[in-house]
């Protein structure tokens, strides 16, 4: 009898997947817009997707530069977050933007403030894969900029190893908190928040998931959900993070 009911259950699973269409996702971790594969503002997004769509999303944790990567290559069919609009000519010419974007802000962050005066001289960290474009939007030559994960930047940061962190706000205030790194200086840069989108291939089957995403979009409360990201983009452009 056991078998029977897991035999029918494993029917019924079988029988709901078919009609779904699987996506592969590749995301650089972003809290609080990505923590893991299961949490984060725009995992619950695409929770909410799901379940207004016959899309299906396989979510896979990588470094920007993988994301992009594997857009390029067809090995993923979404990836995030991209600088909306503002990614390089050779992406564009591979990938597109869905017509979403989560408007976030981005600081430079330093141990001693007085750095600030001069940024452009300055040793730079930045997640690997950004340094293109954070070098096009700043004005600071990519020899400038360090790479690697956000969580051993900061580690660096705080030991003095390079001279400052360049990268979006709420991920980056959140990791520090994690990591109990006090007595970090952030400062606003640009002033204008950036909008982070998610993009496809820029192929034919990228143009119908393209659409496919942009309709269930409208179907999902993204404010709700993304409320509580509201109070990081409202701190002061410069202080101490808390």
């Amino acid at each position: 009898m056991r078998i029977l009911i897991l035999l029918i259950m494993v029917g019924i699973i079988i029988t709901s997947l078919l009609g779904k269409q699987v996506v592969n996702v590749g995301f650089e971790p972003l809290p609080p817009l990505i923590i893991d594969a299961s949490k984060g503002y725009t995992i619950e997004i695409l929770k909410a997707i799901e379940r207004n769509s016959d899309l299906e999303f396989n979510i896979v944790i990588m470094p920007y530069i993988r994301a992009r990567n594997d857009i390029f290559s067809g090995s993923s069919q979404l990836m995030g977050h991209t600088p909306y609009c503002l990614e390089t000519k050779e992406f564009y010419e591979k990938a597109q933007e869905i017509n979403f974007s989560i408007e976030v802000k981005a600081d430079l962050y330093v141990m001693d403030e007085k750095l600030f005066k001069d940024y452009k001289a300055l040793k730079i960290g930045i997640p690997r894969g950004n340094e293109s474009f954070a070098s096009d939007l700043l004005g600071i030559p990519a020899k400038n900029f360090y790479l690697g994960d956000l969580e051993n930047l900061l580690k660096m940061l705080e030991a003095r190893r390079i001279d400052a962190i360049w990268f979006e706000r709420s991920s980056t205030m959140s990791t520090i908190d994690k990591l109990k790194i006090k007595n970090v200086y952030y400062m606003n840069i640009p002033s204008e928040p950036i909008p982070a989108g998610l993009a496809v291939q820029k192929t034919s089957s990228g143009n119908e998931l393209k659409i496919k995403l942009e309709t269930a979009l409208k179907k999902v409360d993204t404010k709700s959900i993304l409320k509580d990201l509201v109070r990081f983009n409202q701190l002061p452009t410069k202080g101490i993070v808390k």
